[in-house]
């Protein structure tokens, strides 16, 4: 058949085929039931024979059905959860998960382009593209009265979510935060004659090079393993690790910047099994920001399997993990 038939095929309600060809499997004449249920007899005979077993005509998409599904069910829980995901990074997800499942990538550049997403949003009616108001200056202002409406916003979402006993144990309520140490001071305050118009020092390392430290603590005070995050394409000097001070984790990236690799290999490998350590009572919480690194399928995925995680092997934490990973001292 041409693609002109097959298209005009599916013009016609799937159920009312799917019935007509159980009425014909059954001993019906394809004619008179193709004309009770107003469906062509070629269209019917060819559905009966099998001719058209793909329920949709067109090339195989990229991403299975349940892939799919997942990543629209990640879009719509991170929107849920204040942490909305445009195209781009929906895109460099995707892009990431192609290669992580080693498969054909067919996109240039690796990476899909408008017309995927235009496609994968059609496939997913109960996804649209919305504009996010934005927050003027003078409401950007911490008031006491936007501060009690956060908290009212988080009790609701617990209480939708049945995790409103989790709020009423410290222990299970943690804070993470990131900030970046320059290895090259630029705001130092140093002398000079007057009337020199630039001033400078010289330093023995790169002056955009920098380190990432992940800082964690629950409110009943008990800190997480930190995390530090080095600038190194290969591993990690000796030296390095013997200098670490006990109880903390590091890991390496190009840049020194936390990313999605890294991040959740952290949740995995150092912060779910010292949770586990510490006897803590599962689901807890992580507040944190809305950084791309923190928000990707792997780590909402990762983070809802171990949600009522309650029995689980202690470990010594000596493994040393991939490229971007983590080891724990």
């Amino acid at each position: 058949m041409g693609a002109k038939k097959l298209r005009k095929n599916l013009l016609y309600d799937r159920n009312k085929i799917e019935e007509a060809v159980r009425q014909v499997k059954a001993g019906c004449s394809v004619r008179s039931t193709a004309k009770l249920y107003g469906i062509p007899n070629t269209t019917l005979r060819d559905k009966v024979l099998g001719k058209f077993s793909k329920p949709n005509p067109g090339k195989d998409t990229v991403l299975t059905s349940a892939e799919e599904k997942k990543v629209a069910d990640w879009l719509l829980d991170n929107a849920k959860r204040g942490f909305p995901v445009n195209t781009n990074r929906l895109k460099a997800c995707v892009a990431h998960y192609i290669r992580a499942t080693d498969r054909p990538n067919p996109f240039k550049n690796g990476v899909p382009g408008r017309k995927w997403v235009a496609l994968f949003l059609n496939r997913h009616p109960e996804i649209s593209r919305r504009v996010p108001s934005p927050l003027p200056k003078h409401r950007a202002a911490v008031s006491e009265h936007q501060i009690r409406s956060w908290f009212t916003e988080i009790e609701q979402y617990f209480v939708s979510e049945g995790l409103r006993g989790v709020l009423k144990n410290p222990e299970q309520i943690f804070n993470l935060d990131e900030t970046a140490v320059r290895t090259v001071p630029t705001k130092e305050v140093v002398l000079a004659g007057c009337g020199e118009k630039y001033v400078h020092a010289k330093v023995g390392n790169s002056d955009k090079e920098s380190y990432t430290a992940l800082f964690g603590a629950n409110a009943a005070g008990q800190l997480t393993p930190t995390l530090v995050l080095y600038p190194y394409k290969s591993r990690i000097p000796g030296e390095i690790w013997q200098k670490l001070p006990e109880g903390w984790s590091a890991g390496k990236t190009e840049s020194g910047w936390m990313n999605r690799d890294t991040f959740y290999l952290f949740l995995r490998d150092v912060l779910h099994p010292w949770l586990v350590e510490q006897k803590i009572q599962f689901p807890v919480v992580l507040f944190l920001d809305g950084h791309k690194s923190h928000v990707s399928p792997q780590t909402t995925e990762f983070c809802s399997a171990k949600k009522h995680d309650t029995n689980m092997p202690s470990t010594k934490f000596h493994t040393s993990y991939a490229a971007s990973g983590c080891q724990f001292l």
